[in-house]
Protein backbone atom coordinates (compact mmCIF):
# COMPACT_ATOMS: atom_id res chain seq x y z
CA UNK A 1 0.00 0.00 0.00
CA UNK A 2 3.12 2.40 0.32
CA UNK A 3 3.19 2.37 -3.49
CA UNK A 4 -0.65 3.22 -3.91
CA UNK A 5 0.02 6.54 -1.23
CA UNK A 6 3.42 7.70 -3.38
CA UNK A 7 0.59 7.91 -6.40
CA UNK A 8 -1.65 10.19 -5.25
CA UNK A 9 1.06 12.90 -4.75
CA UNK A 10 2.05 14.30 -8.30
CA UNK A 11 -1.31 16.13 -9.70
CA UNK A 12 0.09 19.62 -9.60
CA UNK A 13 -0.16 22.64 -11.74
CA UNK A 14 3.13 24.94 -12.40
CA UNK A 15 1.93 28.54 -13.13
CA UNK A 16 0.26 28.06 -16.49
CA UNK A 17 1.40 24.66 -17.11
CA UNK A 18 -0.41 21.35 -16.30
CA UNK A 19 1.01 18.58 -14.98
CA UNK A 20 -0.37 15.12 -16.45
CA UNK A 21 0.57 12.30 -13.62
CA UNK A 22 0.38 8.85 -14.75
CA UNK A 23 0.92 8.15 -11.32
CA UNK A 24 -2.47 9.22 -10.68
CA UNK A 25 -4.07 7.35 -13.50
CA UNK A 26 -2.16 4.64 -12.51
CA UNK A 27 -3.06 4.13 -8.90
CA UNK A 28 -7.03 3.76 -10.50
CA UNK A 29 -6.15 1.00 -13.00
CA UNK A 30 -4.04 -0.77 -10.72
CA UNK A 31 -7.23 -1.20 -8.33
CA UNK A 32 -9.28 -1.99 -11.68
CA UNK A 33 -6.65 -4.76 -12.41
CA UNK A 34 -6.75 -6.61 -8.94
CA UNK A 35 -10.47 -6.54 -9.13
CA UNK A 36 -10.01 -8.35 -12.69
CA UNK A 37 -7.29 -10.92 -11.03
CA UNK A 38 -9.86 -11.90 -8.32
CA UNK A 39 -11.99 -12.55 -10.73
CA UNK A 40 -10.00 -14.83 -12.53
CA UNK A 41 -9.74 -16.94 -9.24
CA UNK A 42 -6.31 -17.69 -9.89
CA UNK A 43 -3.37 -16.14 -9.72
CA UNK A 44 -1.82 -15.42 -13.66
CA UNK A 45 2.14 -16.28 -14.10
CA UNK A 46 4.75 -13.88 -15.83
CA UNK A 47 8.10 -14.76 -16.82
CA UNK A 48 10.65 -12.58 -16.64
CA UNK A 49 13.50 -13.65 -18.61
CA UNK A 50 16.75 -11.33 -17.77
CA UNK A 51 20.61 -11.31 -18.77
CA UNK A 52 23.26 -10.21 -17.16
CA UNK A 53 23.76 -7.52 -14.76
CA UNK A 54 22.82 -4.40 -15.69
CA UNK A 55 21.78 -1.74 -13.24
CA UNK A 56 18.88 -0.74 -15.08
CA UNK A 57 17.34 -3.75 -16.26
CA UNK A 58 17.41 -5.29 -12.47
CA UNK A 59 15.78 -1.87 -11.26
CA UNK A 60 13.05 -2.30 -14.00
CA UNK A 61 12.42 -6.14 -13.01
CA UNK A 62 12.42 -5.24 -10.02
CA UNK A 63 10.04 -2.90 -10.55
CA UNK A 64 7.77 -5.14 -12.28
CA UNK A 65 7.69 -8.17 -9.68
CA UNK A 66 6.83 -5.11 -6.66
CA UNK A 67 3.77 -4.33 -8.85
CA UNK A 68 2.87 -7.91 -9.71
CA UNK A 69 2.85 -8.65 -5.61
CA UNK A 70 0.35 -5.23 -5.34
CA UNK A 71 -2.41 -6.75 -8.01
CA UNK A 72 -1.81 -10.09 -7.24
CA UNK A 73 0.02 -11.99 -10.10
CA UNK A 74 2.77 -14.41 -9.95
CA UNK A 75 6.34 -13.79 -11.51
CA UNK A 76 9.02 -15.58 -11.71
CA UNK A 77 12.41 -13.93 -13.01
CA UNK A 78 15.03 -16.43 -15.24
CA UNK A 79 17.97 -14.47 -14.53
CA UNK A 80 20.77 -15.47 -17.33
CA UNK A 81 24.60 -14.70 -17.18
CA UNK A 82 26.11 -11.77 -19.76
CA UNK A 83 27.22 -14.54 -22.34
CA UNK A 84 24.77 -16.91 -22.34
CA UNK A 85 23.88 -18.81 -25.95
CA UNK A 86 21.55 -17.64 -28.12
CA UNK A 87 20.91 -21.22 -28.62
CA UNK A 88 20.31 -21.69 -24.68
CA UNK A 89 18.19 -18.59 -24.50
CA UNK A 90 15.56 -19.90 -27.17
CA UNK A 91 15.88 -23.16 -25.43
CA UNK A 92 14.50 -22.09 -22.38
CA UNK A 93 12.05 -19.85 -24.34
CA UNK A 94 10.61 -22.59 -26.10
CA UNK A 95 10.53 -24.17 -22.53
CA UNK A 96 8.41 -21.28 -21.11
CA UNK A 97 6.18 -21.09 -24.17
CA UNK A 98 4.56 -24.59 -23.57
CA UNK A 99 4.51 -24.47 -19.84
CA UNK A 100 0.92 -24.25 -18.72
CA UNK A 101 1.58 -22.57 -15.82
CA UNK A 102 3.04 -19.74 -17.54
CA UNK A 103 0.82 -16.73 -18.78
CA UNK A 104 2.68 -14.74 -19.82
CA UNK A 105 6.79 -13.79 -20.83
CA UNK A 106 8.61 -11.11 -21.30
CA UNK A 107 12.47 -10.45 -22.17
CA UNK A 108 14.34 -7.21 -20.45
CA UNK A 109 15.61 -5.47 -22.77
CA UNK A 110 18.35 -4.34 -23.89
CA UNK A 111 19.94 -7.22 -24.63
CA UNK A 112 23.76 -8.25 -25.02
CA UNK A 113 25.34 -7.45 -28.14
CA UNK A 114 26.32 -11.03 -29.29
CA UNK A 115 22.07 -11.72 -28.91
CA UNK A 116 20.17 -10.98 -31.78
CA UNK A 117 17.05 -9.16 -30.27
CA UNK A 118 14.41 -9.58 -32.92
CA UNK A 119 14.76 -13.31 -33.22
CA UNK A 120 14.95 -13.62 -29.34
CA UNK A 121 11.78 -11.79 -29.00
CA UNK A 122 10.27 -13.67 -31.83
CA UNK A 123 10.91 -16.80 -30.48
CA UNK A 124 8.51 -15.89 -27.72
CA UNK A 125 4.77 -17.25 -28.48
CA UNK A 126 2.06 -14.97 -29.70
CA UNK A 127 -0.26 -15.79 -27.21
CA UNK A 128 2.08 -14.76 -24.35
CA UNK A 129 3.27 -12.08 -25.43
CA UNK A 130 2.74 -9.34 -23.16
CA UNK A 131 5.20 -6.78 -24.56
CA UNK A 132 3.56 -6.86 -27.56
CA UNK A 133 6.86 -6.77 -29.58
CA UNK A 134 7.11 -9.93 -32.18
CA UNK A 135 6.26 -9.97 -35.27
CA UNK A 136 2.85 -10.96 -35.45
CA UNK A 137 1.77 -8.17 -32.78
CA UNK A 138 2.91 -5.77 -34.54
CA UNK A 139 1.64 -6.77 -37.63
CA UNK A 140 -1.59 -6.48 -35.90
CA UNK A 141 -1.09 -2.90 -34.54
CA UNK A 142 0.30 -2.54 -38.51
CA UNK A 143 -3.28 -3.17 -40.02
CA UNK A 144 -5.50 -2.03 -36.84
CA UNK A 145 -6.20 -5.45 -35.57
CA UNK A 146 -6.91 -6.37 -32.25
CA UNK A 147 -3.84 -7.83 -30.57
CA UNK A 148 -1.36 -7.09 -27.89
CA UNK A 149 -0.36 -3.61 -27.94
CA UNK A 150 3.59 -2.55 -27.01
CA UNK A 151 3.37 -1.06 -23.32
CA UNK A 152 4.45 2.16 -23.38
CA UNK A 153 2.54 3.40 -26.66
CA UNK A 154 -0.12 1.68 -24.94
CA UNK A 155 -0.02 3.51 -21.65
CA UNK A 156 0.41 6.94 -23.51
CA UNK A 157 -2.50 6.67 -25.15
CA UNK A 158 -4.15 5.85 -21.68
CA UNK A 159 -2.79 8.65 -20.22
CA UNK A 160 -3.82 10.68 -23.38
CA UNK A 161 -7.48 9.60 -23.00
CA UNK A 162 -7.38 10.08 -18.83
CA UNK A 163 -7.30 13.64 -19.26
CA UNK A 164 -9.70 13.86 -22.33
CA UNK A 165 -7.22 14.72 -24.60
CA UNK A 166 -8.47 14.48 -28.00
CA UNK A 167 -6.17 12.29 -30.66
CA UNK A 168 -8.27 11.98 -33.29
CA UNK A 169 -7.89 14.53 -35.95
CA UNK A 170 -5.03 16.35 -34.26
CA UNK A 171 -1.47 16.71 -35.28
CA UNK A 172 0.80 13.84 -33.43
CA UNK A 173 4.51 14.63 -33.35
CA UNK A 174 6.89 11.81 -32.15
CA UNK A 175 10.29 11.89 -31.98
CA UNK A 176 12.60 8.89 -31.80
CA UNK A 177 12.01 6.03 -34.32
CA UNK A 178 12.43 3.16 -31.59
CA UNK A 179 10.71 -0.46 -32.61
CA UNK A 180 9.79 -0.34 -28.67
CA UNK A 181 8.43 3.52 -28.83
CA UNK A 182 8.27 5.70 -31.66
CA UNK A 183 7.29 3.09 -34.30
CA UNK A 184 4.83 1.68 -32.47
CA UNK A 185 3.26 5.10 -30.91
CA UNK A 186 3.31 6.45 -34.59
CA UNK A 187 0.94 3.21 -35.79
CA UNK A 188 -0.96 3.29 -32.59
CA UNK A 189 -2.05 7.44 -32.97
CA UNK A 190 -2.43 6.91 -36.66
CA UNK A 191 -4.90 3.57 -35.63
CA UNK A 192 -6.25 6.60 -33.77
CA UNK A 193 -6.59 8.61 -36.22
CA UNK A 194 -4.24 11.18 -35.71
CA UNK A 195 -2.11 12.77 -38.11
CA UNK A 196 1.12 11.61 -37.20
CA UNK A 197 4.77 13.11 -37.93
CA UNK A 198 7.78 11.11 -37.42
CA UNK A 199 10.66 12.84 -36.36
CA UNK A 200 14.74 11.57 -35.59
CA UNK A 201 18.29 12.70 -35.18
CA UNK A 202 18.47 12.98 -38.75
CA UNK A 203 15.39 15.36 -39.31
CA UNK A 204 16.05 18.89 -40.38
CA UNK A 205 14.27 22.04 -39.50
CA UNK A 206 13.61 19.82 -36.26
CA UNK A 207 12.33 22.88 -34.07
CA UNK A 208 9.85 24.08 -37.21
CA UNK A 209 8.30 20.44 -37.25
CA UNK A 210 8.08 20.01 -33.24
CA UNK A 211 6.17 23.45 -32.74
CA UNK A 212 3.50 22.24 -35.57
CA UNK A 213 2.19 19.72 -33.35
CA UNK A 214 -0.67 19.43 -30.88
CA UNK A 215 0.76 16.86 -29.51
CA UNK A 216 4.55 15.77 -28.97
CA UNK A 217 5.83 12.60 -27.86
CA UNK A 218 9.34 13.09 -26.81
CA UNK A 219 11.48 9.61 -27.32
CA UNK A 220 14.79 10.77 -28.48
CA UNK A 221 16.72 8.95 -25.99
CA UNK A 222 19.01 12.19 -25.18
CA UNK A 223 18.64 13.87 -22.02
CA UNK A 224 16.74 17.49 -21.57
CA UNK A 225 17.23 17.73 -25.43
CA UNK A 226 13.70 19.10 -25.67
CA UNK A 227 13.81 22.75 -24.84
CA UNK A 228 11.58 25.89 -24.87
CA UNK A 229 12.79 25.95 -28.62
CA UNK A 230 11.22 23.23 -29.85
CA UNK A 231 7.79 23.89 -27.90
CA UNK A 232 4.84 26.43 -28.34
CA UNK A 233 2.31 27.40 -25.80
CA UNK A 234 -1.21 25.36 -25.78
CA UNK A 235 1.10 21.92 -26.66
CA UNK A 236 0.61 18.42 -25.15
CA UNK A 237 3.79 17.16 -24.37
CA UNK A 238 4.16 13.22 -23.36
CA UNK A 239 8.07 12.92 -21.81
CA UNK A 240 8.90 9.31 -22.68
CA UNK A 241 12.39 9.64 -21.55
CA UNK A 242 14.33 8.75 -18.48
CA UNK A 243 18.04 9.04 -16.94
CA UNK A 244 20.18 10.69 -14.28
CA UNK A 245 21.71 13.97 -14.81
CA UNK A 246 25.41 14.77 -13.23
CA UNK A 247 23.58 15.08 -10.14
CA UNK A 248 22.09 12.12 -10.01
CA UNK A 249 18.32 13.57 -10.63
CA UNK A 250 15.97 11.54 -12.80
CA UNK A 251 15.21 13.69 -15.74
CA UNK A 252 13.37 12.99 -18.98
CA UNK A 253 14.13 14.43 -22.41
CA UNK A 254 12.68 17.25 -22.17
CA UNK A 255 14.67 19.89 -20.47
CA UNK A 256 11.73 20.93 -17.57
CA UNK A 257 13.33 23.56 -16.07
CA UNK A 258 13.53 25.57 -19.41
CA UNK A 259 9.36 25.02 -20.51
CA UNK A 260 7.96 25.35 -16.76
CA UNK A 261 6.90 28.49 -17.35
CA UNK A 262 5.32 27.68 -20.70
CA UNK A 263 1.18 27.24 -20.79
CA UNK A 264 1.30 23.54 -21.86
CA UNK A 265 0.31 19.72 -20.21
CA UNK A 266 3.56 17.83 -19.73
CA UNK A 267 3.77 14.23 -18.01
CA UNK A 268 6.56 14.60 -15.91
CA UNK A 269 9.67 12.30 -15.23
CA UNK A 270 9.70 10.25 -13.14
CA UNK A 271 5.95 9.91 -13.03
CA UNK A 272 4.49 10.48 -16.18
CA UNK A 273 5.07 7.47 -19.06
CA UNK A 274 6.32 5.32 -16.41
CA UNK A 275 3.81 4.06 -14.33
CA UNK A 276 1.34 4.06 -17.18
CA UNK A 277 3.84 1.40 -18.87
CA UNK A 278 4.01 -0.68 -15.77
CA UNK A 279 0.46 -1.03 -15.59
CA UNK A 280 -0.28 -1.57 -19.20
CA UNK A 281 2.26 -4.53 -19.90
CA UNK A 282 0.00 -6.21 -16.48
CA UNK A 283 -3.02 -5.21 -18.61
CA UNK A 284 -1.24 -7.05 -21.19
CA UNK A 285 -1.21 -9.92 -19.13
CA UNK A 286 -4.74 -10.08 -18.27
CA UNK A 287 -5.74 -9.49 -21.79
CA UNK A 288 -3.71 -12.63 -23.08
CA UNK A 289 -4.70 -14.62 -19.99
CA UNK A 290 -8.63 -14.08 -20.68
CA UNK A 291 -8.29 -14.60 -24.32
CA UNK A 292 -6.85 -18.50 -23.89
CA UNK A 293 -9.74 -18.72 -21.05
CA UNK A 294 -11.82 -17.36 -24.04
CA UNK A 295 -12.85 -14.31 -22.18
CA UNK A 296 -12.88 -10.81 -23.31
CA UNK A 297 -10.51 -7.93 -22.42
CA UNK A 298 -11.21 -4.19 -23.67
Amino acid sequence: MAQTKRFTQVNYSINNMEILSGVEIAEKRTEVIKAAVAELGFSPMLMIVRVGERADSKSYVNRKVGYATIVGIETEVAHFHESVSEEELLEALARYNVNQNVNGIIVQLPLPKHLNTKKIINAIAEHKDVDGLTDSNISKLFDNDEGVVPATPKGILTLLQSYKIAVSGEHVVVLGRSRLVGKSTALLMLNQNATVTMCHSKTENLSTITKSADILIVAIGQQKFITNEYIKDGQVVIDVGIGADLESRIVGDVDFSSVKNMNIKISPVPGGVGPMTVTSLFENLLFVTQKSLGGTDK
